[in-house]
C-alpha cells in the first residue's frame, strides 16, 4: 500500500510541477467561433445558471447517477461480501473503470458528430446502463443465480455506458446553459455530482439499514435520468454559432472558385 501511495504522489507531483512550469491560460487561437465570444463573469454566470431550469434538469440527470456511481464503486467490496473476495470486487471495479475510460475517449473523439443527436444517444446509453445495473442487482440479491462471470459482465457493461455518456452530457449541459462559460457550468456540474456522492455515503454510515438498498438505489438513480432526458429542450445555441464557421468557409470557398473561373474566362 505504501508503494501505491508513493507512486500516486510522485505522478501527481510531476504533473503539478509541469503545470506550474508551463500551462497556458488559453490556446493561441480560439478552437471555434463560440469560444471567441466574450462570456459572462463568474458570479453573473452562476446567477444565470440558478434560474435556468434546463440546466437543473440536465445537471440532475447527469450528476445524481454519476455521483452515486463514483462512491458506490468504493463500497463494492462491502456490497459483494461474502459472495466474492475483496480482491475480486476490486478487479470488477477496475475493469468497469477501464471500460468506461475507453468508451468515454471514443465517444468524446466523435462527440462533434453527435451534437444534434445527444439526447438520443444518452437515452440509449442510460437505458442499457440501467438494464445492466438491474441485472447486477438481481444477481447480488439472489433473485438470479449468482455467477461471478455474469457479475463481471454486468459491471463492465454498466461502466461502459455510464462513463461513455459523460462527454455527451457535458456537451449537452453546456449547450442548454449557453452563453454561460463552460468552466462555470462544468464546475457546478461537478459540485452537484459530489453532493450526490456525499448523500449516498452518509446513508452508508447508517448501519441499521444494512447494505441491500445500495444496488437498488443506484439502479433507481440511473433510471431517474431516463425520463428527465425527455424534459430537456435541446437548444443548440453554441452549436448554431459554430456551424456559422462552416457556412462562412463554404461561402468563401465558393466565392473564390467563382472569381477564379471569371479570371480564366
Amino acid at each position: 500500500m505504501a508503494i501505491l501511495y508513493s507512486t500516486e504522489f510522485a505522478a501527481a507531483a510531476v504533473l503539478f510541477i509541469l503545470v506550474i512550469i508551463y500551462f497556458p491560460s488559453k490556446p493561441p487561437l480560439p478552437p471555434s467561433i463560440s469560444a471567441s465570444v466574450p462570456r459572462e463573469e463568474y458570479l453573473d454566470g452562476l446567477k444565470h445558471l440558478i434560474h435556468n431550469k434546463q440546466f437543473w434538469v440536465t445537471a440532475i440527470a447527469y450528476s445524481v447517477p454519476i455521483g452515486v456511481y463514483e462512491v458506490w464503486q468504493v463500497v463494492l467490496d462491502v456490497i459483494l461480501d461474502p459472495k466474492v473476495s475483496q480482491q475480486t470486487a476490486g478487479w470488477m471495479d477496475f475493469y468497469a473503470t477501464i471500460g468506461g475510460c475507453i468508451s468515454g475517449l471514443l465517444i468524446s473523439r466523435f462527440a462533434d458528430l453527435f451534437t444534434r443527436q445527444m439526447k438520443v444517444f444518452l437515452l440509449v446509453f442510460y437505458f442499457l446502463a440501467a438494464a445492466s445495473m438491474l441485472w447486477f442487482s438481481l444477481l447480488v440479491a439472489g433473485v438470479l443465480p449468482f455467477d461471478v462471470g455474469m457479475a463481471y459482465a454486468a459491471m463492465v457493461i454498466g461502466g461502459v455506458f455510464l462513463d461513455g455518456g459523460a462527454p455527451l452530457f457535458f456537451e449537452l449541459v453546456i449547450e442548454v446553459s449557453y452563453p454561460v462559460g463552460e468552466g462555470v457550468t462544468s464546475g457546478c456540474l461537478q459540485m452537484i455530482c459530489a453532493g450526490a456522492g456525499v448523500v449516498f455515503l452518509s446513508l452508508v454510515q447508517i448501519q441499521s439499514i444494512g447494505k441491500d438498498w445500495m444496488n437498488w438505489l443506484f439502479t433507481a438513480c440511473i433510471t431517474l435520468a431516463i425520463p428527465l432526458l425527455f424534459f430537456i429542450k435541446t437548444n443548440y445555441g453554441r452549436a448554431d454559432i459554430d456551424d456559422m464557421e462552416i457556412d462562412v468557409s463554404g461561402e468563401s470557398s465558393s466565392s473564390e472558385e467563382g472569381e477564379d473561373d471569371g479570371d480564366k474566362a
